[in-house]
């Protein structure tokens, strides 16, 4: 299958399929398996927080997944919207919130696996 993805303002195109989102696509990641994009745009005029806006697609541009909500990995962390993302190994992504907290999630499905602490000297 030949793999055809594109980013235009608001909308994520894969093979054709036009996937719209709340705010303008940051940054995305075309892997083997899936296509993860960000949903988040710090310079635009809504400043309510995008809670979850990371998301998994496969190459038909099926959602398969929303990331795991940062309460139900660890309930005294805050919620707040993810800002960047980055490869990190053939299996999971490394996530960053507002906050600074790195995250380490499941390419198949979502979930965080942990926090990663590596390189940080708190």
């Amino acid at each position: 299958m030949k793999r055809h993805i594109r980013l235009s303002g608001k909308q994520l195109i894969i093979n054709g399929k036009y996937i719209n989102f709340t705010e303008k696509v940051s940054d995305i990641l075309v892997l083997d398996s899936v296509i993860i994009a960000l949903d988040f745009d710090d310079k635009s005029a809504n400043k309510d927080w995008l809670l979850n806006n990371v998301y998994g697609f496969d190459y038909e541009g099926n959602r398969i997944w929303v990331i795991q909500d940062i309460k139900e990995f660890d309930d005294s962390y805050k919620s707040t919207s993810y800002v960047g993302l980055f490869p990190k190994d053939n299996e999971t992504i490394q996530v960053n919130d507002y906050w600074g907290k790195r995250f380490l999630v499941d390419i198949k499905t979502g979930r965080i696996a942990d926090r990663d602490i590596d390189g940080r000297d708190w």
